[in-house]
């Protein structure tokens, strides 16, 4: 065994730096074609992962009244979005975002805290793009569907859904003629309706309350990376 473990290593250590450099010849060789003023169109694919952030809606991110102390942190956010890319100046598609929140709080007359929040969202995005040189200049505009829950317990949870529009505006760098990275942020705007709580079997929903912490608005903010695929031309 110790054998068979040393040659596999040997060969390795023998391939790793041939495997580098080819990797990084092919990186150069796309890169020496990423003309600035490609003309792109066709397919496009992007994800986005970073962080997320509370912006208070019809519930606040911060509370301080006897009943419900404390605050609605940020934490992870990320998506998928998959598209098509009719002209250089504009795009179209669908997407996903999900982000997660931290609810913080004290609450008088309750065993349980709050563990956790997220919000998942599905929307259709309209994408104009100012193409300058290497660098594409977008704003999403996309309507959609959400559904925000923050976590007490396995079989209690309180949640919203309903009616979401999120504004995006991105800066993105064509590394290779097909490849770009750069940044996106993200602010979802939540016209929920009702508040509903589900406790075991049990499912009630109201108007609004002053312990609930959704519905809330939302930031999704992070390291943007896609491709392009179909047609092109310089």
């Amino acid at each position: 065994m110790h054998r068979i473990l040393s040659a596999i290593r040997s060969r390795w250590t023998t391939l790793l730096p041939a495997i580098a450099l080819g990797l990084g010849a092919t990186t150069l060789a796309d890169t020496a074609h990423a003309r600035p003023n490609v003309v792109r169109s066709g397919g496009q694919v992007d994800g986005l992962i970073g962080g997320s952030n509370c912006i208070p809606g019809r519930a606040q991110c911060r509370s301080d009244n006897p009943t419900l102390n404390g605050a609605t942190r940020g934490s992870v956010g990320g998506g998928v979005s998959i598209g098509w890319r009719a002209r250089r100046w504009l795009a179209f598609g669908a997407m996903y975002r999900g982000g997660h929140l931290r609810p913080r709080y004290e609450i008088t007359g309750l065993d349980a805290n709050y563990r956790q929040g997220a919000q998942h969202s599905i929307m259709a995005y309209v994408r104009p793009i100012l193409p300058i040189w290497r660098f594409d200049l977008g704003l999403n505009l996309a309507p959609g569907y959400s559904r925000q829950i923050f976590y007490l317990s396995d079989d209690a949870r309180d949640y919203t859904q309903g009616f979401v529009f999120m504004v995006g505006p991105s800066i993105d760098i064509f590394v290779t003629r097909r490849l770009f990275l750069g940044f996106e942020a993200d602010f979802l705007f939540n016209a929920h309706g009702d508040v509903c709580e589900k406790r075991g079997s049990t499912r009630t929903c109201v108007e609004t309350e002053d312990r609930h912490l959704a519905p809330v608005h939302q930031a999704i903010y992070g390291f943007h990376i896609g491709a392009t695929f179909g047609r092109d031309r310089d």
